[in-house]
């Protein structure tokens, strides 16, 4: 995993998708929108003193992998360096600070892991009670 943290992934040229430009429910909601990232946990292998800091919230040991992707499902942005037990955003800091950039007037979809920042749009629901 250490010599993948060394390699990015990253699009030759941000295209705005066909399937979103032609769909009058899409655009121009999401014409600035160029893919979605998201973290996933790959199961990990590390020695007994480090397990703690590599267990996750559903209590096994993983590596948790930031992943970008364009909406023709090409990778174009992989981290594959924090340790399971850290939170989307933390992972999302630690990418920026390596180097992972989202262009001006360009957004990712996210969940809502990655808070509000710039270059991610993040799910907000309003919960209306009455009474």
């Amino acid at each position: 995993m250490i010599e993948m943290e060394k390699t990015i992934v990253k699009s030759v040229k941000e295209e705005y998708p066909w399937e979103i430009e032609r769909n009058i429910k899409f655009s121009p909601y999401f014409q600035h929108v160029i893919g979605a990232l998201d973290g996933t946990h790959i199961p990990a292998h590390v020695p007994a003193t480090l397990a703690t800091s590599f267990q996750n919230l559903k209590g096994y040991i993983s590596q948790n992998f930031l992943l970008a992707c364009s909406f023709n499902t090409i990778y174009t942005y992989v981290l594959p360096e924090r340790k399971g037990s850290a939170h989307d955003g933390r992972v999302m800091s630690s990418a920026m600070r390596k180097g992972f950039e989202i262009s001006d007037g360009k957004s990712y979809l996210a969940d809502t892991g990655y808070a509000l920042r710039k270059g991610c749009w993040t799910l907000y629901i309003i919960v209306i009670v009455t009474i």
